[in-house]
C-alpha cells in the first residue's frame, strides 16, 4: 500500500505539472483538423480520442478530471501514461504504467502497460528494465493468443510487443528489421480476425517503428 501511494503521488504530481506546462506543439495544435476523428457535435472528446488526435495536453487535462473520482482505474492510468509518453515525460509515463499494471483487470491492459513502460525505459536508456518488461509483455500476449486464437486483439497486442522490440534492437539493424516484419505479420492476422481500427493502428505510439515500412502503410490503408 505504501508503494502504491508513492507511485500514485509521483504520477499525479507529474500529471498536474504537465497539464500546466505542455508546449503548443505537443498538444497537437500543429495537426491538421481534417485528420481528427469525427466527434459528435456538442460532446467532448475522451482522453482516448485526444490521444489518438495527438493532442496529449488535452488528454492529460481530461485524465486529471477522471482521476478525481477513479484514481485506481487501470484504463485511465493507461491513457495518462500514453499521453505523458506522447509529451516525452517518460518518468511520469512509467509511474502511470506501473499504476495500470497494479490495477489491471484484463490481460490486454497488462500488455499495454508493459509495452508503454518499456518504451519509456528505452527512451531513458534503461535497457535492462525495458527488456524485462518486453519479455513479460510477450509472455502475456502469447497466453492471450493461446486462450483466444480466433480473436483479433491478442495478435494486435503481439504486434505492439514486436514493434517495441524492434525499437529496443535498433542498434542491430537485422534484428530490428526481423521484429518489424514479425509485428506486421501479427497485425495482418489481427486484421484477418476482424481488427478494423485502422486509425488507431496508424496513430498508435506502440507501432511508430513500423510507420516507415511500406507494408505497414499499405496494410493500414485497407
Amino acid at each position: 500500500m505504501v508503494r502504491y501511494k508513492v507511485v500514485f503521488a509521483v504520477a499525479i504530481t507529474t500529471l498536474l505539472v504537465l497539464s500546466q506546462s505542455a508546449s503548443p506543439k505537443a498538444s497537437g495544435q500543429d495537426a491538421a483538423p481534417d485528420e481528427y476523428p469525427v466527434i459528435e457535435e456538442g460532446t467532448r472528446p475522451t482522453a482516448y480520442e485526444y490521444n489518438m488526435r495527438g493532442d496529449y495536453k488535452m488528454a492529460l487535462d481530461t485524465s486529471i478530471e477522471v482521476f478525481s473520482s477513479t484514481a485506481s482505474d487501470s484504463m485511465n492510468s493507461l491513457l495518462a501514461a500514453y499521453a505523458m509518453r506522447g509529451l516525452e515525460s517518460h518518468e511520469g509515463s512509467i509511474a502511470f504504467s506501473t499504476l495500470a499494471l497494479e490495477h489491471a483487470t484484463a490481460s490486454w491492459q497488462s500488455v499495454d502497460a508493459l509495452v508503454g513502460r518499456a518504451a519509456s525505459y528505452i527512451a531513458l536508456g534503461k535497457r535492462s528494465a525495458a527488456l524485462e518488461d518486453l519479455k513479460s509483455a510477450e509472455r502475456a500476449a502469447n497466453l492471450m493468443i493461446a486462450d483466444a486464437p480466433d480473436e483479433a486483439l491478442p495478435y494486435y497486442q503481439m504486434a505492439c510487443v514486436c514493434s517495441m522490440k524492434s525499437r529496443y534492437s535498433e542498434q542491430d539493424k537485422q534484428r530490428a528489421a526481423e521484429m518489424r516484419k514479425s509485428a506486421i505479420a501479427y497485425l495482418t492476422i489481427a486484421m484477418q480476425n476482424g481488427y478494423d481500427k485502422l486509425d488507431h493502428a496508424r496513430n498508435d505510439l506502440d507501432l511508430t517503428p513500423l510507420q516507415s515500412e511500406q507494408s505497414f502503410v499499405d496494410l493500414t490503408k485497407q
